[in-house]
């Protein structure tokens, strides 16, 4: 709870203030002296009336994990927050709006987080001992003259000193051998507005100039920071990667493309979104041999020496004879990365629940300095849970309908309830289920290798 206190008598005059799930870690008073934000253990924001101790916003959620600093701009319209994992987000006072997000970077954990008198820059205090002061300025664009682009109230225009437009990325691909696909791809093919929106891109359907049909994937991030030479570097290596991996089961990167003065991607397009909605679509399609497709891809792609890091059936595309993509590798190229996105929804999206334990706790049995990166455990680790959203048709820990039941669970070393009805006593189902829970084992080197996982499925189903 949060109370306000008369500081001559040491008496509560307002609250207690009751909305979080558990522990408040910081709070921050608005210039104006109106309103409270309170950051918590339950991973939320929330904004309270002085006077009443009414909430009046919230529960701002995007974090994905627990909330340690939060502050008011100077203007009181904004509200920047920072967090276990190390993001940094800042919001839209009133409405919560995701204004700015910054993830990865190797500065741990985030204590501390303020504006600059003028607003014009953020600084917060990390885990490892640095403090980060980031300045706003105004976009550029390509041609390098400074743009006016409208940017939404109370937001600020996402640039630091240190940067690489989109422009620059491109041509760094490019000069790393990505294909440049402007002279493939029909400027007037695209379609008048994205086919999807999620986490931090956007994808438009477009066309070849051969008429074939194109996935265009456009990040929204305004620039990356040359601040980390090395993560720059791996970075583009691993879209570079991606550019090389032929395997039926993993979608084909064909290429990069600049798009509305943003980095695109261009991928071969696929009639389905996404796994979860073709099974539906399908609902009597083999689960096992689904599994075995997905095991078959992810087993690939760790030969080649690549993580996917986001594993889930969202992220698993159909072509149109039924073979699994796995794409969405965004969060292998870009959470360890230094970047920026502006002006998106949540970027981190919604994926605790097929996430490994080891990546929502600390390195470090006392401080949390160090935020334990994806590699190929926590891979499998998500294989399992992706394994069980494919059988049951359901988001794993279906019974927790909060994402703070999911921690909690996560903290109790509790698994997903066993569902029965489709993973019964049977040989084939109950070996499926001691897969999933090993898989699903607390201890990292403990977990099978995603060559192991496919070989138990190759037993189970054997053609």
């Amino acid at each position: 709870t949060i109370r306000i206190w008369d500081v001559d008598t040491g008496e509560t005059v307002v609250g207690p203030l009751k909305g979080h799930l558990d522990s408040v870690w910081s709070i921050s008073v608005s210039p104006d002296g109106t309103r409270i934000a309170s950051g918590s253990q339950d991973f939320t924001i929330r904004v309270w009336n002085t006077q009443t101790g009414n909430l009046v916003a919230g529960p701002f959620e995007g974090h994905h994990s627990p909330v340690l600093s939060v502050a008011f701009s100077p203007d009181g319209a904004r509200i920047v927050s920072g967090s276990q994992n190390g993001s940094v987000y800042i919001w839209e006072a009133q409405t919560g709006t995701i204004l700015l997000s910054l993830f990865g970077g190797n500065h741990g954990v985030v204590f501390s987080t303020n504006f600059s008198p003028d607003g014009k820059r953020i600084v917060y205090g990390c885990g490892n001992g640095n403090v980060i002061v980031q300045t706003m300025a105004e976009q550029k664009s390509a041609e390098g003259d400074t743009e006016t682009a409208p940017t939404p109230p109370g937001a600020l225009p996402a640039l630091m000193v240190s940067q690489m437009s989109n422009a620059d990325i491109f041509n760094q691909l490019v000069a790393h051998g990505c294909t440049d696909m402007t002279s493939t791809i029909d400027s007037n093919g695209y379609s008048a507005s994205p086919v999807y929106r999620g986490g931090f891109r956007d994808v438009w359907k477009g066309h070849l100039t051969d008429g074939t049909k194109v996935a265009v994937k456009t990040w929204q991030f305004s620039y990356m920071s040359q601040e980390d030479p090395k993560e720059l570097k791996r970075a583009m290596e691993q879209v570079h990667n991606w550019t090389k991996l032929k395997h039926e089961n993993v979608q084909e990167l064909l290429g990069v493309v600049m798009f509305q003065g943003r980095l695109g991607m261009v991928f071969p397009w696929m009639p389905h979104v996404n796994l979860r909605e073709y099974i539906l679509e399908h609902p009597d399609v083999d689960r096992y041999a689904l599994c075995a497709q997905f095991a078959t891809g992810l087993s690939f792609l760790h030969t080649q020496g690549m993580v996917h890091g986001g594993l889930r059936a969202a992220n698993i595309l159909v072509s149109t004879d039924g073979t699994l993509k796995l794409g969405d590798f965004d969060h292998s190229i870009l959470t360890d990365s230094t970047l920026v996105f502006s002006n998106t929804p949540s970027p981190a999206g919604r994926t605790l629940r097929w996430m490994a334990p080891e990546l929502l706790t600390s390195t470090d049995g006392d401080e949390l300095e160090q935020a334990v990166k994806r590699d190929k455990r926590t891979d499998v680790y998500a294989l399992g849970m992706t394994f069980l959203e494919i059988i049951t048709s359901q988001v794993p820990y279906a019974e927790l309908k909060s994402e703070y039941g999911v921690l909690n669970a996560l903290e109790q070393k509790q698994r997903p309830t066993r569902p029965n009805e489709l993973l019964g006593d049977t040989p084939k189902e109950g070996t499926m289920w001691r897969l999933l829970m090993w898989c699903w084992d607390y201890e990292p080197s403990a977990r099978p290798r995603a060559e192991d996982v496919l070989m138990m499925l190759g037993m189970m189903n054997p053609r």
